[in-house]
């Protein structure tokens, strides 16, 4: 794109950067020259940036590069307060940084990007629209609509509108209507491993045994893909081993397993429990499931009561309240709280940790619970397969710390491109040297609004350090082989707690001293250790079920923080810093480094094929070839 040029006779026939002098030279003396074509010529003739203060500064060569190269690596490094010393860490570090920033995948914003960056860059050349002289971006038209000049700024522009706005009206559908269609690149691939399914794939399981196909467990892998959510294989020996651990430690170790489950207004979670439960009680002989209901409407309780009569072979207890009769005690929902004064300052987390308290107490102090070893906190209301090869695994693993589950959900508004675990409010990193500036940072963004507001429990959800801080410590499990990796608390919709430790050290569920805290965090940072969390324990929650409140009474909560004038410029502060910053920067590199270095490969391609062949291979150089030669 940068000589006009026509093979005759041998000869090549020029002219470069737009001279009006013609030179004629011999194949071997282009060749020769080719790829030492001055750079700044390549880079000087085509700029994104426009701002006429900047025409000197954009004179010096590799300027523009440097300064988009900087945003792009820069910006991160400042967020982190450093830079790792491993390249491999440094890039991954990169990803996490930007994904964390633009809240959807980063590949998906510099694959758009540079595909508008070059398209722009390779119609601006065909229709030979290169201005002479000192240059003025306005003369950059790529086409007119009505009055409407499209230029590549204008493009730009437009590029950090969409992805500044996609992560907010994309969360707010994905809130008030939960749905798959909100998550396009989830589609097809994306698999919800549902209760009712674990029966069928339990049938012919031998604990202990391998089958007659030396299959483990006699279980196809297509089965133990369905008992452990898609996380774990017959196939991998690795896999086998702990979860054959976990069963023998069930079977001749383990006093029993407690499934701890809250419940309100679950009616429709029930069935699906029951479905978990049976299917679990099949690796687990002795299991109970203890549950905490409290002022439901729908007849959860006299459900659970019906459970617990037609139970066979594991409990139901339905815990009963002394001071209130079925425990009704006449309260709201937490995510109504009508007898608040003011809802803005109500508690998120309302009597959640003193009735988990409750239920903590009833075990441990209960006669017939005292030579059970574990209780598995689960979240009743997700309706999804607890993956119980999944719990076998992480028993296997360690029986004498928390684990968490890696339960997972796509992020509100990437379009299904980002699946990390989906709880946000209870999730602690354990502090480094090298986050410890993106927890200030974290710290400062909740403290905005002041002691018991609301937002100190939102902006877990809402900042984009902690989704970078979920990220690294989730991918960094994965990066180390699916092990398990260490936090200070994370729940995630199923965590596992040894009761000899609880009471050793009697943790205790508390909302923190504004009642905004989400309460596992209370209680793991009770056990005075760090915990794991295991990707091989996963679950995949329905985009359409999300965890958490949905519909209009979570966009009733929402509007109430973005009509915050304080928040509100942060918001948008939030969306578009971060996405103008790669946006632009990518859109500078596409223009003026990529788009010239493939045109540079292409020429000297295209003339070593037609001295050697005399053919010409590639279609955009035939039809530049073809153009050339009709003038």
């Amino acid at each position: 794109p940068y000589c006009n040029r026509e093979f005759y006779n041998g000869v090549i026939f020029y002219r470069i950067m737009g001279r009006d002098d013609s030179e004629e030279i011999t194949n071997r003396k282009f060749l020769e020259m080719v790829p030492t074509i001055s750079s700044s010529k390549l880079l000087g003739k085509r700029s994104f940036l426009s701002t006429p203060l900047l025409n000197n500064l954009k004179d010096i060569p590799h300027l523009r590069i440097v300064f988009s190269l900087f945003g792009i690596l820069g910006f991160p490094i400042i967020l982190r307060g450093g830079i790792s010393s491993s390249l491999s860490r440094f890039l991954q570090d990169l990803v996490n940084c930007w994904d964390g920033l633009l809240h959807v995948s980063n590949f998906l914003v510099l694959f758009v990007t540079l595909a508008v960056a070059v398209s722009c860059a390779h119609l601006l050349e065909l229709d030979q629209r290169m201005p002479k002289g000192r240059r003025d971006d306005k003369k950059y038209i790529l086409c007119t609509i009505g009055r409407w000049s499209i230029t590549p700024k204008i493009l730009g522009f437009f590029l950090v509108s969409f992805f500044s706005l996609l992560p907010t009206f994309g969360s707010v559908l994905q809130v008030v209507c939960p749905s798959l269609l909100w998550n396009p690149f989830l589609w097809g691939t994306y698999r919800v491993y549902l209760p009712h399914e674990l029966y069928q794939a339990t049938l012919g399981v031998c604990l202990g045994a391998r089958s007659a196909n030396n299959e483990p467990l006699c279980l196809s892998d297509e089965n133990w893909n369905t008992l452990s959510s898609g996380s774990l294989s017959s196939r991998n020996p690795n896999d086998v081993e702990f979860v054959m651990k976990g069963i023998d430690y069930v079977m001749n170790k383990s006093g029993g397993i407690i499934l701890n489950v809250m419940s309100r207004d679950t009616i429709e979670s029930i069935i699906p429990l029951r479905e978990n439960v049976e299917a679990f009680h099949r690796f687990v002989p002795n299991l109970s499931v203890v549950v905490f209901e409290n002022d439901s409407v729908d007849g959860s309780r006299e459900a659970f009561k019906n459970w617990s009569e037609d139970s066979t072979g594991y409990t139901v207890d339905l815990m009963e309240c002394e001071e209130v009769f079925d425990c009704v005690f006449g309260q709201s929902h937490r995510y109504d709280s009508f007898e608040a004064k003011n809802f803005i300052t109500s508690s998120s987390i309302g009597k959640m940790g003193t009735f988990r308290q409750r239920m903590v107490d009833y075990i441990v102090e209960s006669p017939e619970y005292k030579d059970y070893t574990h209780m598995i906190v689960v979240d009743l209301d997700l309706g999804i397969s607890l993956s119980p090869l999944g719990i076998l695994h992480s028993l296997g693993k360690s029986t004498e710390r928390p684990i968490a589950s890696s339960a997972r959900q796509p992020w509100p508004g990437s379009l299904g491109t980002l699946v990390p675990p989906y709880d946000f409010s209870a999730f602690r990193p354990i502090e480094t040297k090298y986050n410890r500036k993106l927890l200030s940072l974290h710290e400062k963004y909740c403290d905005m609004m002041p002691l018991g507001h609301r937002w100190r429990n939102v902006c877990d959800a809402m900042s984009s350090m902690h989704l970078m801080l979920m990220l690294e410590a989730d991918r960094s499990g994965k990066a180390f082989g699916n092990e398990l990796h260490e936090v200070l608390s994370a729940y995630n919709g199923g965590t596992i707690y040894p009761i000899k430790k609880i009471r050793e050290v009697q943790p205790q569920y508390d909302s923190g001293k504004d009642g905004q805290r989400c309460e596992h965090i209370g209680f793991n940072l009770g056990f005075q250790e760090t915990m794991f969390v295991n990707p091989k324990w996963g679950m995949n929650i329905h985009p359409a079920k999300p965890g958490g409140p949905s519909g209009w009474r979570a966009m009733k909560n929402i509007l109430k923080f973005l009509f915050n004038s304080t928040l509100t410029l942060m918001f948008t502060i939030q969306a578009v810093i971060p996405a103008a910053i790669f946006i632009f920067s990518v859109m500078v590199l596409g223009m003026d480094l990529l788009y010239p270095l493939f045109v540079r490969t292409m020429i000297v391609a295209v003339v070593k094929t037609t001295v050697t062949s005399h053919a010409l291979p590639l279609p955009l150089a035939e039809k530049r070839y073809r153009q050339v030669k009709q003038i």
